[in-house]
């Protein structure tokens, strides 16, 4: 269960649920949270940025530049401004600020601005409370105590962001302080310290800290990015939440179980090279009391070049000595859209410890205009054992449902057949409807009795044999367009809506109404008696509410939504002899040539009768 409070720009959730993990490690529970939710914040509010602040001599213009690329611009009136509505950007690059004076003189200056994940614009307050009974994981034997644990992190100005929290119960029991500090180019930088007391399942006490230092950065100079580099140092008395609530089991040989952690370092950098993209990843956990380590590592380099992208790869993991993986891939893939619209070919290889090399071939794409059917065929051998195995797999979204299905078959006779179905029974005010699987937030349309009404990238969806659809997804707090796909319109249907806007809470069904007309589309040459032509610039009223046109300088009048036989009201004036009226026959049986779907009619327009009074 979620529910917002919108004063508190905050989420109250209750149930299965896990924490954030901005300032403790996340931890899974079933209880009740209060959380701050950004994106209930405009965009320009989110994440970090600083305050600029300066002094303008006139009407002045500034402009914010990052990297040489224009971010922010905005008119200030003369004296000292601050812009406080800067949109988060990248993690580092300083911001070239430019203030143009009325008489086009300008002067620069620089703010230093990089950030981590935790920093906070100036000013602004971030917060997570939680009340509830620690959920472990699946598969482990731990104790599950009921818990409690808050975390604040405050912007304190432009360069430093504060951050502090606890966690409790009965027999643990922590306590966390820390900055963060933007240090311009080189980066941003923080710290903390977190200090620990717990009673073990085994009944031992134990008190410790630990040190956490965090770095995210990028050097301009060789555009090297440091997603983020990490070190955590905790003394032999320090366990977390999680390892302090885990039973004690003394013949458990399991790194992660029987010692707790000494040193842990982490780095995630990419670097761009004449095109390629490089990048490494990976930690080594040290533990006490054993000279055992933990450690995983990948790396690779990406590439794309006319049209047909290549990959190589290496990754590596171990968790004790006797337990180490290693593998070495490399593939490409090749666009095969001159042929078969919307698909490609790959090829990939890998090598792993032992020898084992396997090999794999395919043909991936999408089908139909809206590509709702996805499909794809592989093909590989190993040469380890000589085995080899080919599979097919399909995939369609349908308004009703997401179906699936596979086949695979390998050299020692072994076959599985799989199939699937998902979605959604949606209970409405205008009745019950078949969906996708839902999102947390989506939309219910309802387009009165128009059915096949569909919408731009919404895959399969469109309305039912009853009007309504279901939009399975949407973007809480934030202005969502609901684009309806006005070259697929059935034949019958007509709409002038284009777009339908929500702006949602989380976890809300939203009411949207598409007006649209069911009925034919005909285009309707007018003529009165004498072959006179109907004046242009008159009105047309059918005897179906909602339809009316305008008669154009040929005596043409399009209509949409009328029925087989529909009664027309025209009118230039109020006076009887300025009107007349039409009957509109249309052959339902009759060959359509216009492949809009358009119908041409002629009708002979009779002059009203005056009333005698």
């Amino acid at each position: 269960m979620a529910h917002d409070i919108n004063i508190l720009k905050a989420q109250f959730t209750a149930g299965e649920n896990n924490t954030r993990g901005d300032v403790f490690d996340s931890i899974q529970y079933n209880g009740v949270n209060i959380a701050t939710d950004e994106d209930m914040l405009p965009y320009s509010q989110r994440g970090f940025a600083p305050t600029i602040r300066g002094t303008a001599t006139s009407n002045a213009e500034i402009s914010v530049r990052q990297n040489g690329y224009l971010i922010y611009q905005a008119s200030v009136a003369p004296g000292a401004f601050e812009i406080k509505d800067l949109y988060s950007t990248t993690n580092s690059g300083d911001l070239e600020v430019t203030v143009k004076e009325a008489d086009g003189t300008e002067h620069k200056f620089t703010q230093p601005y990089s950030s981590l994940a935790l920093m906070q614009r100036p000013g602004q307050i971030k917060y997570e409370g939680t009340v509830a009974r620690y959920r472990a994981d699946g598969g482990t034997d731990a104790n599950e105590p009921l818990f409690a644990q808050g975390s604040v992190i405050y912007g304190l100005n432009n360069i430093s962001t504060l951050y502090g929290g606890f966690t409790a119960s009965e027999d643990y029991y922590a306590a966390n302080a820390g900055t963060g500090l933007a240090l311009g180019s080189l980066g941003s930088v923080s710290g903390d310290i977190t200090l620990s007391h717990a009673r073990l399942d085994n009944d031992e006490t134990s008190t410790g800290q630990s040190l956490r230092l965090m770095y995210t950065g990028k050097v301009d100079t060789t555009d090297t990015n440091f997603t983020l580099a990490g070190y955590r140092y905790s003394t032999q008395g320090y366990y977390n939440f999680a390892d302090a609530n885990q039973k004690y089991d003394a013949s458990d040989e399991d790194l992660q179980f029987r010692y707790n952690k000494q040193n842990r370092f982490q780095l995630s950098v990419s670097q761009n090279v004449l095109g390629s993209s490089l990048y490494l990843s990976g930690y080594q956990q040290d533990y006490w009391n054993t000279s055992q380590k933990e450690r995983s590592l990948s790396a690779g380099l990406n590439r794309t070049l006319y049209g047909m992208s290549f990959h190589l790869a290496y990754t590596y993991n171990k968790i004790d000595d006797d337990d180490i993986d290693q593998m070495v891939s490399f593939g490409f893939s090749v666009p095969l859209s001159k042929w078969l619209p919307n698909s490609w070919a790959s090829y990939n290889i890998s090598s792993s410890k032992g020898g084992d090399t396997r090999q794999n071939v395919g043909v991936n794409g999408t089908l139909l205009d809206d590509q709702r059917l996805s499909y794809s065929l592989q093909q590989s051998r190993s040469n380890h054992d000589g085995e080899s195995s080919s599979s097919v797999y399909g995939s369609y979204r349908s308004q009703y449902a997401n179906l699936n299905s596979g086949y695979y078959y390998s050299s020692d006779n072994s076959q599985q057949l799989s199939y699937g179905i998902s979605g959604a029974i949606v209970a409405h005010p205008h009745g019950v409807t078949l969906s996708q699987p839902l999102g947390d937030t989506f939309a219910i349309v309802d387009a009165g009795d128009a059915s096949g009404i569909r919408f731009q990238n919404e895959r399969g969806v469109s309305t039912d044999i009853f009007g309504n659809a279901i939009i399975p997804s949407l973007t809480p707090y934030q202005i969502n367009n609901i684009r309806v796909d006005t070259t697929s319109l059935p034949d019958d249907v007509d709409t002038n809506a284009t777009t339908l806007t929500a702006i949602p809470s989380r976890s809300a069904a939203v009411a949207a109404r598409l007006e649209a007309r069911v009925g034919y589309r005909a285009l309707i040459t007018l003529s009165r008696s004498q072959n006179r032509p109907v004046p242009f610039g008159a009105i047309a009223s059918a005897n179906v509410q909602g339809v009316t046109g305008i008669v154009d300088d040929t005596s043409t009048l399009y209509l949409a939504g009328i029925g087989e036989n529909t009664q027309l009201l025209i009118k230039w004036g109020d006076a009887p002899a300025q009107q007349c009226t039409a009957q509109i026959t249309i052959d339902a049986t009759q060959s359509l040539t216009n492949p809009t779907g358009i119908r041409t009619v002629n009708a002979l327009c009779q002059q009203v009768t005056a009333h005698a009074e």
